[in-house]
C-alpha cells in the first residue's frame, strides 16, 4: 500500500509542477479561442441564411415584348459589325423586352422591400416618385418615370434601391436605350447603417 501512495504522490508532483500546469492552461486557452471562433462563423452563417431567406427583389414587370422584326433588324446590325462592314457603334445587342407605357415596380422576392428609392441616372440623377415605399412579397405598385426618359435613343439608367426585414440593402439596375432594355442586374449594397434614435 505504501507502493501505491508513493506513485499517487509522484503524479500529484508531476501534475503539480508549475511547467505543466502552464501547457494545460495554454491548451485550454487554445480550445476556447478554437470554439469561440467557430460559433462566430456559425453565426455569420445564419445572418447570410437569414438574408437570403427574406431577400426582397424589385422588379419591373411585365416587359412589353418587342416586335420580332425589329430583333431581327439588331441582330443583322450586329453581325455586319462583325464582319466589319458597317460601323461597330452602330450595331447594338438584340433585345427581346422593352418598357411598358405604364411600367410597375413588383416585388418577385422572399421578403418584403423596405426604404425603396428610384433614380434616374441620364447624366443628372433625379428621384423618381414611388407611391408605397414599402412592398409585401407579390405587391406592385405603378412606376412613375419623366415623360422625356425613352422618348430619344439616348442611353439612360433605372436604379431601384431597397431594404430587406435583416437591413441588408440591395440595388436593382436596368440600362435602357430609349425604351429598349439593354442590360439588367442586382447586387448587395451592404447592411443599413443604424440610425440613432
Amino acid at each position: 500500500m505504501t507502493g501505491t501512495a508513493c506513485e499517487c504522490s509522484g503524479l500529484m508532483t508531476f501534475l503539480g509542477h508549475p511547467a505543466i500546469q502552464n501547457v494545460a492552461l495554454v491548451l485550454t486557452l487554445g480550445a476556447v479561442v478554437w470554439y469561440a471562433w467557430l460559433t462566430r462563423r456559425i453565426a455569420g452563417v445564419a445572418v447570410r441564411q437569414a438574408d437570403l431567406m427574406h431577400r426582397p427583389y424589385l422588379a419591373i414587370d411585365p416587359w412589353h415584348g418587342r416586335e420580332v422584326i425589329r430583333v431581327a433588324m439588331e441582330k443583322g446590325t450586329v453581325k455586319l459589325a462583325e464582319a466589319g462592314e458597317i460601323d461597330p457603334s452602330l450595331a447594338s445587342e438584340p433585345s427581346r423586352a422593352e418598357l411598358p407605357q405604364k411600367p410597375k415596380l413588383k416585388n418577385l422576392g422572399l421578403g418584403p422591400a423596405l426604404a425603396i428609392r428610384v433614380r434616374v441616372v441620364d447624366g443628372g440623377v433625379h428621384e423618381v416618385p414611388v407611391l408605397y415605399p414599402h412592398l409585401a412579397v407579390g405587391q406592385e405598385t405603378e412606376l412613375v418615370l419623366l415623360p422625356r426618359h425613352g422618348n430619344d435613343a439616348k442611353k439612360w439608367t433605372l436604379e431601384i434601391e431597397y431594404e430587406g426585414v435583416t437591413g441588408m440593402r440591395f440595388v436593382s439596375r436596368y440600362v435602357f436605350e430609349g425604351l429598349v432594355v439593354r442590360d439588367a442586374s442586382t447586387a448587395e449594397l451592404g447592411r443599413a447603417k443604424v440610425r440613432p434614435t
